[in-house]
């Protein structure tokens, strides 16, 4: 039997959203900064609640909208799919706060 997923909180999705943007500005200056300790601080400062590599996936999630979106996405950050609607609004939103479309 599967194992059903916990929904991401509002607060674990602003962080998600926050460290992707920050990915990308980094890719855009050329520098180079770890992900994966990047995950694991994100796992520890929500309890652990999920694996590190679930924040991973929903990095992968926010690359599936940019492409949508017509925008580049993180390097290393191949889109997945399964984007839920309140992801998709909510990166939508920042792209058109920061004049990305």
């Amino acid at each position: 039997m599967k194992k059903k997923s916990i929904p991401f909180s509002d607060a674990e999705l602003r962080d998600c959203i926050k460290l992707y943007f920050r990915f990308l500005d980094a890719d855009k200056q050329q520098i180079n900064i770890g992900k994966n300790p990047n995950y694991k601080a994100l796992a520890e400062k929500h309890n652990n609640c999920r694996p590190w590599g679930s924040y991973m996936y929903k990095c992968q999630n926010i690359s599936s909208v940019m492409e949508s979106l017509g925008l580049p996405y993180a390097k290393g950050l191949k889109p997945a799919g399964n984007v839920g609607a309140k992801l998709r609004l909510l990166i939508t939103g920042i792209a058109v706060e920061r004049g990305l479309i």
